[in-house]
């Protein structure tokens, strides 16, 4: 997948690298996406958990770089010892590819129609109802991509995507060109359509999301920590800090859209999965005021989701110890 921590060293204030030709892990990804591609093909939906757990070993193991930050994040939120960091590694590697697969089985597997559950629905009426737009803030798990689309979709709402625009598998110039498609083509078809910004045009983004609020649409965004460059730290966990962006916030502020926190988790892998909208986040009113508030109480109500399914959770990438934060 696109590399978060570069987004976030982009939002950061820092100068985007230059637009690479071809990364390293696009042979890989290519290879895994064919693979795959082979199993959906020829295998029941039962069996692909299995093949998503044995694609493991050709990944990194845990003497590489991105091990050490994922189990030094891993140990500040929750306090794991080795063992159980070295467990939930491989299980958040598993569910990677079962990301993978699921985006494959909705691209090219017709016949995949698992169970898919909607609570908090009427939040969003709520939402609706009050007329000044909706903003689902999307909590950055495994499966958000597609199974948060057609849980919406099936019951005819139709939403906005806002996306960077190395959305999907790569970064690379390459990957753009012949990795996200694949991605691109499951998630199109369920929604209204996409929203893209970059480093340079996050602006004009941010302009198009209020404009589609003030037609009282809906707007996704995943709550990754880059969209726009204004966020706050928070304490999470044991000993963590989460960053959060605050663009949306102050988008909501300003506009008079509900927030409504959106998480999606797998129950049983390929076959059921729980989308559940939670209640609109406080943002205040006055531009005064800080989002610190709404910061701290957006880390509450994620942290027993993350305690619950930590290896279906993309924020690893994120998050920060505070000995990486000083």
């Amino acid at each position: 997948m696109a590399d978060d921590d570069r987004h976030a060293q982009r939002d950061a204030g820092l100068k985007p690298k230059k637009l690479r030709l071809w990364r390293g892990a696009d042979l890989r990804e290519s290879a895994l996406l064919a693979l795959f591609r082979i199993v959906i093909a020829t295998t029941p939906a039962s069996e692909w958990a299995g093949f998503a757990e044995g694609a493991t070993r050709f990944g990194k193991g845990r003497r590489s770089s991105r091990f050490k930050r994922f189990a030094g994040r891993v140990k500040a939120v929750q306090g794991a010892d080795d063992e159980a960091v070295l467990r939930m590694w491989r299980a958040y590697r598993a569910a990677v590819n079962r990301r993978r697969i699921s985006i494959l089985a909705s691209r090219y597997c017709p016949g995949w129609k698992p169970r898919i559950e909607l609570t908090g629905r009427e939040h969003l009426d709520r939402a609706i109802a009050a007329g000044n737009g909706t903003i689902l803030w999307l909590d950055n798990f495994i499966h958000h991509p597609v199974i948060g689309k057609r849980a919406f979709s099936d019951l005819g709402y139709q939403a906005w995507q806002m996306s960077s625009v190395d959305h999907g598998f790569s970064s690379s110039r390459l990957g753009r060109r012949f990795l996200n498609p694949i991605q691109l083509a499951a998630e199109i078809p369920l929604v209204r359509g996409r929203i893209e910004f970059d480093a340079g045009s996050a602006l004009t983004a941010t302009r198009e999301v209020t404009r589609c609020l003030a037609r009282n649409e809906i707007v996704r965004i995943t709550n990754n920590a880059y969209i726009g460059r204004q966020r706050c730290r928070v304490p999470f966990g044991k000993s963590a800090l989460l960053p959060v962006a605050t663009t949306p916030f102050n988008i909501a502020r300003r506009t008079g859209a509900a927030i409504l926190p959106v998480q999606v988790v797998e129950r049983e892998p390929f076959a059921d999965y729980l989308v559940a909208v939670a209640p609109p986040l406080s943002v205040g009113t006055s531009r005064h005021e800080s989002f610190e508030d709404a910061a701290i109480a957006y880390a509450r109500y994620l942290e027993p989701l993350v305690e619950a399914y930590p290896d279906q959770w993309r924020g690893w990438e994120g998050v920060r110890t505070k000995s990486e934060d000083a």
